[in-house]
């Protein structure tokens, strides 16, 4: 997941099954309480890194 920030209003969007990014909510509900998973932030350079290898990874497959 990932929150953007343009114009001042943020974007909060997760990497999904369909390798592309699309909104959600779930940042939002997780600051409201509904946390019942534990997550680790990682930098910008780590989740390139990440969908690089799954895209490569789910290619092999094709």
């Amino acid at each position: 997941m990932r929150r953007r920030v343009l114009d001042g209003a943020s974007y909060d969007e997760a990497f999904t099954r369909n390798l592309r990014w699309e909104p959600t909510e779930y940042l939002r509900l997780h600051l409201l309480g509904h946390n019942e998973v534990d997550h680790v932030e990682i930098t910008e350079c780590e989740a390139d890194g990440f969908i690089a290898t799954v895209v490569a990874r789910l290619g092999e497959c094709s």
